[in-house]
């Protein structure tokens, strides 16, 4: 079961690193919409086209869910939802999945104190 245990810790990692590259690109998202940087250059157009097509599905979501009264006030506040949603799953998932693969990993039960050594996965 190690070896099952192990994967599931890799894929922690995975995932973890992935929701915290969606962070950098909706920061990313947000400084375009502050600067509105000319098109012209194929670079900045390049860039423009990816951090849009990886935000915008997302954002576009989160603003139908929200309150129309919400959406009038002139400042976006989608950006800052998802990114903490994103961090939400990401400290939830991340967490749960390494408790499940230690405990694979080291055939430990679920007591509480046989996590003791767990911190060795932190961050």
């Amino acid at each position: 079961m190690f070896i099952i245990g192990d994967l599931i810790i890799t894929l922690a990692h995975i995932l973890h690193i992935v929701l915290n590259l969606y962070v950098w690109v909706i920061f990313a998202a947000v400084i375009i919409s502050w600067i509105r940087p000319s098109p012209s250059n194929e670079i900045i157009r390049t860039i423009l086209t990816i951090v849009l097509r990886l935000t915008e599905p997302t954002f576009r979501w989160v603003r139908s869910k929200m309150p129309r009264s919400l959406m009038s006030t002139g400042l976006d506040l989608t950006p800052m939802i998802v990114w903490l949603a994103v961090f939400a799953v990401d400290m939830f998932t991340y967490r749960i999945l390494l408790r499940i693969g230690y405990q694979l990993s080291t055939g430990q039960t679920s007591n509480p104190s046989s996590f003791q050594n767990m911190d060795q996965f932190q961050y």
